[in-house]
């Protein structure tokens, strides 16, 4: 379990990092 949390946490992280660089992005458009 560690091994996947290690692998799934980053992964989300980046992925939510992703979607507020979007907001951001269209709120300053």
């Amino acid at each position: 379990m560690e091994t996947v949390l290690t692998v799934v946490i980053p992964f989300v992280v980046g992925a939510l990092g992703v979607r507020l660089n979007q907001r951001h992005r269209a709120g300053d458009f």
